[in-house]
Protein backbone atom coordinates (compact mmCIF):
# COMPACT_ATOMS: atom_id res chain seq x y z
CA UNK A 1 0.00 0.00 0.00
CA UNK A 2 2.61 2.55 0.89
CA UNK A 3 4.07 2.14 -2.86
CA UNK A 4 0.83 0.75 -4.77
CA UNK A 5 -2.12 2.42 -3.09
CA UNK A 6 -5.06 0.97 -2.15
CA UNK A 7 -5.44 -2.39 -2.29
CA UNK A 8 -8.28 -5.45 -2.51
CA UNK A 9 -8.18 -8.98 -1.08
CA UNK A 10 -8.25 -9.79 -4.67
CA UNK A 11 -5.09 -8.06 -5.04
CA UNK A 12 -3.79 -10.73 -2.67
CA UNK A 13 -2.38 -13.84 -4.47
CA UNK A 14 -3.63 -16.45 -1.63
CA UNK A 15 -6.40 -19.03 -2.23
CA UNK A 16 -5.76 -20.22 1.65
CA UNK A 17 -8.97 -20.02 3.24
CA UNK A 18 -8.96 -18.68 6.76
CA UNK A 19 -12.61 -20.11 7.46
CA UNK A 20 -14.96 -21.83 6.53
CA UNK A 21 -19.15 -21.94 7.21
CA UNK A 22 -22.00 -22.40 5.97
CA UNK A 23 -22.89 -19.20 4.67
CA UNK A 24 -19.00 -17.55 4.66
CA UNK A 25 -15.93 -18.43 3.07
CA UNK A 26 -12.79 -16.14 3.62
CA UNK A 27 -9.43 -16.46 2.36
CA UNK A 28 -6.12 -15.37 4.35
CA UNK A 29 -6.03 -12.05 2.62
CA UNK A 30 -9.38 -10.86 3.37
CA UNK A 31 -9.00 -12.01 6.85
CA UNK A 32 -5.78 -10.46 6.88
CA UNK A 33 -7.13 -6.82 5.84
CA UNK A 34 -9.96 -7.30 8.03
CA UNK A 35 -8.40 -7.71 11.20
CA UNK A 36 -5.50 -4.64 10.04
CA UNK A 37 -8.53 -2.66 9.80
CA UNK A 38 -10.08 -3.56 13.11
CA UNK A 39 -6.96 -2.36 14.75
CA UNK A 40 -6.54 0.66 12.80
CA UNK A 41 -3.94 -0.88 10.70
CA UNK A 42 -5.26 0.18 7.55
CA UNK A 43 -8.58 2.15 6.92
CA UNK A 44 -11.22 1.99 3.89
CA UNK A 45 -9.95 4.22 1.04
CA UNK A 46 -13.05 3.66 -1.10
CA UNK A 47 -15.18 0.76 -2.22
CA UNK A 48 -15.89 -0.43 -5.78
CA UNK A 49 -19.37 -2.13 -5.68
CA UNK A 50 -19.37 -4.57 -2.59
CA UNK A 51 -15.59 -4.31 -2.80
CA UNK A 52 -13.64 -2.84 0.16
CA UNK A 53 -10.39 -1.01 -0.92
CA UNK A 54 -8.11 -0.85 1.95
CA UNK A 55 -4.97 1.90 2.18
CA UNK A 56 -3.00 3.37 5.01
CA UNK A 57 -3.93 5.86 7.79
CA UNK A 58 -1.95 8.21 6.39
CA UNK A 59 -3.07 7.91 2.78
CA UNK A 60 -6.97 8.45 3.92
CA UNK A 61 -7.03 10.90 6.60
CA UNK A 62 -5.93 14.64 6.71
CA UNK A 63 -3.02 15.33 8.96
CA UNK A 64 -4.69 17.37 11.63
CA UNK A 65 -6.71 13.70 12.67
CA UNK A 66 -3.47 11.80 12.55
CA UNK A 67 -1.66 14.46 14.78
CA UNK A 68 -4.68 15.04 17.30
CA UNK A 69 -3.84 13.88 20.76
CA UNK A 70 -5.67 10.45 22.01
CA UNK A 71 -9.29 11.62 23.86
CA UNK A 72 -9.11 11.32 27.42
CA UNK A 73 -11.12 8.39 29.17
CA UNK A 74 -13.82 11.11 29.79
CA UNK A 75 -14.23 12.26 25.81
CA UNK A 76 -14.48 8.74 24.47
CA UNK A 77 -16.99 7.80 27.27
CA UNK A 78 -19.10 10.92 25.84
CA UNK A 79 -18.50 10.46 22.71
CA UNK A 80 -19.76 6.38 23.16
CA UNK A 81 -22.43 6.93 24.92
CA UNK A 82 -23.98 9.83 22.07
CA UNK A 83 -22.87 7.35 19.23
CA UNK A 84 -25.08 4.93 21.08
CA UNK A 85 -27.98 7.15 20.85
CA UNK A 86 -27.51 8.12 17.24
CA UNK A 87 -27.19 4.73 16.21
CA UNK A 88 -30.54 3.35 18.27
CA UNK A 89 -32.34 6.73 19.14
CA UNK A 90 -33.68 4.87 22.16
CA UNK A 91 -31.36 3.10 24.03
CA UNK A 92 -30.69 1.69 27.88
CA UNK A 93 -27.81 3.93 29.11
CA UNK A 94 -25.01 2.69 32.00
CA UNK A 95 -24.80 4.89 34.48
CA UNK A 96 -21.17 6.37 33.30
CA UNK A 97 -22.70 7.06 30.26
CA UNK A 98 -26.20 8.71 31.74
CA UNK A 99 -23.38 10.46 33.67
CA UNK A 100 -21.20 12.05 30.79
CA UNK A 101 -24.23 12.91 28.76
CA UNK A 102 -26.81 13.82 31.28
CA UNK A 103 -27.60 16.94 29.83
CA UNK A 104 -28.27 15.94 26.82
CA UNK A 105 -30.88 13.45 26.93
CA UNK A 106 -34.08 12.81 28.72
CA UNK A 107 -35.45 9.93 30.27
CA UNK A 108 -38.16 8.50 28.11
CA UNK A 109 -41.39 7.83 30.71
CA UNK A 110 -42.61 3.88 30.07
CA UNK A 111 -45.45 1.96 32.25
CA UNK A 112 -43.77 -1.30 32.09
CA UNK A 113 -41.90 -1.65 35.12
CA UNK A 114 -39.77 -5.14 33.55
CA UNK A 115 -38.47 -2.50 31.02
CA UNK A 116 -35.25 -0.48 31.77
CA UNK A 117 -35.09 2.97 32.09
CA UNK A 118 -34.37 5.04 28.66
CA UNK A 119 -33.26 7.85 27.12
CA UNK A 120 -33.54 9.83 24.19
CA UNK A 121 -31.59 12.64 22.66
CA UNK A 122 -33.11 16.19 23.29
CA UNK A 123 -32.58 17.23 19.76
CA UNK A 124 -34.76 14.36 19.46
CA UNK A 125 -38.01 14.58 20.85
CA UNK A 126 -39.39 16.83 18.23
CA UNK A 127 -39.52 13.43 16.36
CA UNK A 128 -41.05 11.92 19.01
CA UNK A 129 -43.92 14.58 19.47
CA UNK A 130 -45.70 14.17 16.01
CA UNK A 131 -45.33 10.57 16.12
CA UNK A 132 -46.94 10.28 20.18
CA UNK A 133 -50.38 12.03 18.56
CA UNK A 134 -50.51 10.19 15.04
CA UNK A 135 -53.19 7.37 14.61
CA UNK A 136 -53.44 3.91 12.83
CA UNK A 137 -55.50 6.36 10.06
CA UNK A 138 -52.89 8.84 9.40
CA UNK A 139 -50.00 6.31 9.30
CA UNK A 140 -49.24 3.69 6.40
CA UNK A 141 -48.26 -0.01 7.14
CA UNK A 142 -44.65 -0.48 7.17
CA UNK A 143 -41.85 -3.53 6.67
CA UNK A 144 -39.13 -3.00 8.57
CA UNK A 145 -35.47 -4.37 8.04
CA UNK A 146 -34.74 -7.01 10.13
CA UNK A 147 -31.93 -5.07 12.52
CA UNK A 148 -33.50 -1.74 12.60
CA UNK A 149 -32.46 -0.07 15.39
CA UNK A 150 -36.32 0.27 17.04
CA UNK A 151 -35.91 -3.61 17.75
CA UNK A 152 -32.23 -4.70 17.31
CA UNK A 153 -32.55 -4.58 21.04
CA UNK A 154 -35.44 -7.68 21.64
CA UNK A 155 -35.69 -7.36 25.24
CA UNK A 156 -36.62 -3.45 24.66
CA UNK A 157 -38.98 -4.48 21.44
CA UNK A 158 -40.81 -7.24 23.81
CA UNK A 159 -41.06 -4.88 26.87
CA UNK A 160 -42.19 -2.06 25.19
CA UNK A 161 -44.24 -3.19 22.04
CA UNK A 162 -44.86 -6.82 23.09
CA UNK A 163 -43.03 -8.00 19.82
CA UNK A 164 -40.71 -10.82 20.57
CA UNK A 165 -39.02 -10.82 17.06
CA UNK A 166 -35.63 -12.99 16.30
CA UNK A 167 -33.94 -12.52 12.89
CA UNK A 168 -33.75 -16.54 11.37
CA UNK A 169 -31.30 -15.87 8.45
CA UNK A 170 -29.13 -18.13 9.96
CA UNK A 171 -30.97 -20.52 11.82
CA UNK A 172 -31.61 -24.20 9.86
CA UNK A 173 -34.50 -24.28 7.84
CA UNK A 174 -36.41 -26.76 10.54
CA UNK A 175 -36.12 -24.52 13.56
CA UNK A 176 -37.73 -21.15 11.58
CA UNK A 177 -40.92 -19.95 13.44
CA UNK A 178 -41.24 -17.06 11.05
CA UNK A 179 -39.21 -17.23 7.68
CA UNK A 180 -35.58 -16.90 6.22
CA UNK A 181 -35.83 -13.53 5.59
CA UNK A 182 -39.02 -12.63 7.87
CA UNK A 183 -39.41 -8.74 8.19
CA UNK A 184 -41.63 -7.22 11.26
CA UNK A 185 -44.54 -5.65 10.45
CA UNK A 186 -45.54 -1.93 11.69
CA UNK A 187 -48.82 -0.06 11.72
CA UNK A 188 -48.82 3.68 14.03
CA UNK A 189 -47.68 2.43 17.32
CA UNK A 190 -47.68 -1.46 16.95
CA UNK A 191 -46.15 -4.24 15.72
CA UNK A 192 -48.69 -5.94 14.39
CA UNK A 193 -46.89 -9.00 12.49
CA UNK A 194 -43.94 -10.33 9.95
CA UNK A 195 -44.17 -11.06 6.22
CA UNK A 196 -41.51 -12.95 4.07
CA UNK A 197 -41.03 -12.03 1.04
CA UNK A 198 -38.47 -13.17 -1.46
CA UNK A 199 -37.56 -10.65 -4.53
CA UNK A 200 -37.62 -12.62 -8.43
CA UNK A 201 -35.03 -9.66 -10.04
CA UNK A 202 -35.10 -11.91 -13.02
CA UNK A 203 -39.17 -11.69 -13.18
CA UNK A 204 -39.64 -8.35 -12.23
CA UNK A 205 -41.40 -9.96 -9.17
CA UNK A 206 -41.98 -9.60 -5.55
CA UNK A 207 -43.36 -13.05 -4.63
CA UNK A 208 -44.94 -13.45 -1.00
CA UNK A 209 -43.68 -16.58 1.22
CA UNK A 210 -45.46 -16.73 4.02
CA UNK A 211 -47.03 -14.23 6.88
CA UNK A 212 -48.42 -14.05 10.24
CA UNK A 213 -50.29 -10.60 10.26
CA UNK A 214 -53.50 -9.76 12.66
CA UNK A 215 -54.78 -7.83 8.90
CA UNK A 216 -54.18 -9.01 5.99
CA UNK A 217 -54.96 -5.92 4.25
CA UNK A 218 -52.13 -3.84 6.29
CA UNK A 219 -49.34 -6.51 4.96
CA UNK A 220 -50.25 -6.61 1.52
CA UNK A 221 -50.16 -2.26 1.66
CA UNK A 222 -46.61 -2.53 2.61
CA UNK A 223 -45.68 -5.40 0.31
CA UNK A 224 -46.64 -3.11 -2.68
CA UNK A 225 -44.67 -0.46 -1.07
CA UNK A 226 -41.29 -2.48 -0.77
CA UNK A 227 -42.14 -3.31 -4.40
CA UNK A 228 -42.31 -0.39 -5.38
CA UNK A 229 -39.44 0.85 -3.63
CA UNK A 230 -37.00 -2.10 -5.24
CA UNK A 231 -39.04 -1.41 -8.59
CA UNK A 232 -41.03 -4.80 -9.43
CA UNK A 233 -44.29 -6.32 -8.81
CA UNK A 234 -45.74 -7.57 -5.92
CA UNK A 235 -47.26 -11.42 -6.20
CA UNK A 236 -49.54 -12.95 -3.42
Amino acid sequence: MATEGPLCSQDIQSQRKAKTHAWDSTTIGKSTLQKLFFHGRVLIAHRETNRRYYDLPEHVLPASILNASMPTQAETTHWLALLKLRQHRLAVLKAAELRAIADEVIPIAVKDASVPRLHVMRSDVEMLEPAAIATKATCKPLLLAPLDPIIYDRRLADGLWNFDYRWEVYMPAHKRARGYYALPLLHGHRFIGHVDVKADRSAGLLQLVSQESSSTAHARTAIKSLAAFLGLNAVF
